[in-house]
């Protein structure tokens, strides 16, 4: 069961849904599985044929009751919400065990007050329609890993030849060129891969699949691949996508352990490559 539930908006502030101030009412929804996509063509026999399946934006119905010892206190709390609501809005839910899960959501309709009062309290309803356009939540402690030159010392490439590997790894009990990496959540997570230099070709695979970076990167160079923007660029924010090999697949995570590989041409002790990503979810309860 969640522990809490709060809504954060751009301006910083954070509503906390609570006994005594915003009361989730009966009707919450929008946990579960997002309505599905498919598209399945006519076929020339009985049935169609399967093209894809993808979810579609998560909607989500927020019943609240707001709470106030005065007409004046509850228009504030109202105001307060409203604001909140007015540009993108951050839904965050924490359980128990500390892990916390966030939705970026806006609103959709259901701002109409019902007004009502019981004794000296007074209060109102608002049935909030939110709309979340990445319908999966994800976790606030991302995974990152950064693969490193192993040792100055024992000397980084297998020979002379600039085309010789510089060996990489994380810890002595994993093999050169290879960390394991966990997606705790349960569908695919992209990554965010940085490259800091001295390089001259990268590359980064998982499972067979993966992406080269082929332009020479410096020592003051740090080349940045968002998987899921689909964007490369440097540190003074410069496009560098043409820098990839012929048809990159710009990879996401799949839950569970995964083992990836990572090799560098001309590396030196100041080579790093980190990867991070935030495992996501479709369904809390």
């Amino acid at each position: 069961m969640a522990l809490s539930m709060t809504l954060t908006g751009t301006n910083g502030d954070t509503i906390s849904f609570d006994d005594d101030n915003y009361v989730p009412q009966i009707g919450l929804r929008g946990f579960g599985i997002p309505s599905p996509i498919l598209r399945i063509d006519p076929s020339a026999s009985n049935g169609g044929t399967f093209r894809f399946s993808k979810r579609d934006v998560r909607e989500i119905n927020l019943p609240l009751m707001i709470l106030g010892d005065s007409r004046e206190e509850t228009e504030t709390k109202l105001r307060r919400l409203s604001y909140i609501l007015r540009d993108k809005a951050t839904l965050a839910v924490t359980y128990e065990n500390d892990e916390t899960w966030t939705l970026d959501v806006y609103l959709a309709g259901g701002g109409e007050t019902q007004f009502g009062s019981t004794g000296t309290d007074h209060f109102c309803q608002w049935d909030l329609a939110l709309q979340a356009p990445q319908p999966f939540w994800q976790s606030t402690a991302p995974f990152s890993v950064s693969i490193v030159s192993s040792s100055a010392t024992r000397g980084l490439l297998a020979g002379s030849s600039p085309k010789s590997l510089a060996f990489l790894r994380v810890k002595s009990s994993q093999a050169f060129g290879t960390v394991t990496v966990t997606n705790t959540g349960d569908v695919n997570a992209p990554a965010v891969w940085t490259i800091k230099g001295p390089s001259t070709l990268t590359t980064i695979t998982l499972g067979g699949v993966g992406f080269t970076f082929g332009d020479t990167i410096t020592s003051a160079t740090t080349i940045t691949i968002d998987c899921e923007a689909g964007t490369v660029k440097d540190q003074t924010g410069a496009n560098r996508y043409s820098g990839l090999g012929t048809a990159p697949k710009l990879f996401s995570i799949p839950p569970g352990d995964q083992t990836l590989t990572v090799s560098v041409t001309g590396a030196t002790s100041d080579t790093k490559v980190t990867g991070t990503f935030a495992s996501r979810r479709e369904v809390l309860h």
